[in-house]
């Protein structure tokens, strides 16, 4: 299989979901996952949950599932599909947010402690 080949079955498997993917994608948002070297309070520091709907989706593709820890509270997922490593593809992308109000470059007009423009956006057509 050719790299124009793959990259048309991929855009194929996102199309595919075109209507759930936006239904994925609000749930990944709706659960605060601040990361707390901006603002530590558990109602906020929720990546495992974000984490959690995630794994649902990959268990229900046929995904075997894992996380591990490298820091407390703060899991990293694996998803691995069946299959051979002689060929793979890895996603990579995270789930926690600044806090609304604040970026790189100082205050910003607030939006809320999470935006689908984060890399939710990204995680949920990966996933």
């Amino acid at each position: 299989m050719t790299d124009f080949d793959l990259t048309q079955r991929l855009r194929r498997a996102v199309e595919a979901r075109a209507d759930d993917l936006p239904d994925l994608l609000a749930r990944l948002v709706c659960v605060p996952s601040v990361n707390p070297k901006f603002l530590e309070d558990p109602a906020f520091n929720r990546e495992s949950e974000v984490q959690d709907v995630i794994e649902s989706e990959l268990k229900a593709l046929g995904f075997a599932t894992s996380r591990d820890f490298p820091l407390p509270g703060r899991p990293n997922l694996i998803g691995k599909a069946k299959g051979s490593d002689a060929r793979s593809l890895a996603l990579c992308g995270h789930v926690d947010v600044v806090p609304h109000g604040i970026s790189r470059n100082g205050p910003t007009i607030p939006t809320g402690p999470r935006s689908s423009g984060t890399c939710s956006s990204g995680v949920a057509p990966a996933t």
